[in-house]
């Protein structure tokens, strides 16, 4: 099933962004760190109670902290990747501007 598509400039950007380097190591990394989140908060469950089954609370104090490691760790990612990706957008507009030797980029 293919999805919609959002024009052919955007798909082209998608396909060349799939197939980097960076983008495969940048998602290992991503599920690495979800991963250690969610595993650190399983193993904050009583050591006793892990074989047995869980009451009702329990459950809601584990989805909790799931709920809050999640938050915690996809805010910070997007808080350190904004600006990176922000300049690296900006560098990538100077250059082109700098390599036609123009004082402004062009627009449309």
């Amino acid at each position: 099933m293919r999805l919609p598509s959002l024009g052919p400039v955007f798909d082209f950007e998608m396909l060349l962004a799939a197939r980097k380097k960076q983008q495969y190591a940048a998602r290992v990394l991503f599920a690495t760190l979800l991963f250690a989140g969610l595993a650190a908060c399983w193993l904050t469950i009583d050591v006793s109670q892990r074989g047995a089954a869980m009451t009702l609370r329990q459950r809601a104090e584990l989805g909790q902290s799931f709920f809050g490691t999640l938050a915690f760790l996809e805010l910070s990612l997007v808080l350190l990747a904004a600006p990176a990706l922000t300049a690296g957008a900006i560098c990538v507009v100077s250059v082109r501007v700098k390599r036609r030797g123009k004082s402004s980029p062009r627009v449309g």
